[in-house]
């Protein structure tokens, strides 16, 4: 860890990974291709935006409503989606 000024930022090429909420973040992947041909799927994770989508059931109604609400670690700070205390990369 590095400080700059007010700012920490990880000192490393997974920066992103480290400093991104775990609490709203998503997770995609991509097809990249092994030196051997193969075709491998690789986890790729996605920063959030401070919301959560949540299933509940309701009590009047059959089935389940989804509701947003703001992410417990993120939804308040200046950067949603990233850990606060933490400089979003470039």
């Amino acid at each position: 860890m590095a400080q700059y000024g007010g700012d920490v930022r990880p000192l490393s090429e997974w920066a992103q990974m480290r400093t991104v909420c775990h609490g709203c973040r998503g997770v995609s992947y991509e097809m990249v291709h092994d030196e051997d041909g193969a075709t491998v799927m690789r986890p790729v994770v996605v920063p959030g935006d401070g919301s959560i989508t949540r299933m509940v059931t309701a009590a009047s109604e059959s089935g389940e409503l989804a509701v947003v609400v703001p992410c417990e670690i993120c939804g308040e700070s200046d950067t949603p989606g990233w850990v606060p205390g933490f400089v979003p990369p470039a």
